[in-house]
């Protein structure tokens, strides 16, 4: 997931033609829509955009990016650990001796 609750993010993207005009604000992100889609979460945010016909955005989390001062911690390296830098690491993680 790009975003996280707290977030400030920009709108980088809109799947719906009436909300393209929306891009490039900046949204606070809130919470996970319950009842979204599985795969691309849909997030609530505190400023209350709404369609030309009056109804409520939410926005998906790949049409956000967040502002940060860092990237923040990457899902997939807190699951599977960053990649080694070397082989020497790699062997000494392993504890072989080089031949």
């Amino acid at each position: 997931m790009n975003c996280k609750p707290g977030d400030l993010a920009f709108i980088v993207a809109s799947r719906r033609p009436d909300a393209a005009h929306l891009i490039g604000h900046v949204v606070s992100v809130v919470n996970i829509e319950p009842e979204c889609t599985p795969g691309d979460p849909v997030w609530i945010t505190s400023t209350s955009f709404t369609t030309l016909d009056g109804t409520p955005i939410g926005w998906f989390d790949t049409s956000l990016r967040p502002i940060r001062y860092s990237d923040g911690e990457d899902e997939m390296l807190r699951i599977t650990g960053k990649p080694k830098e070397t082989v020497r690491e790699i062997i000494k993680e392993q504890n072989h001796v080089p031949i």
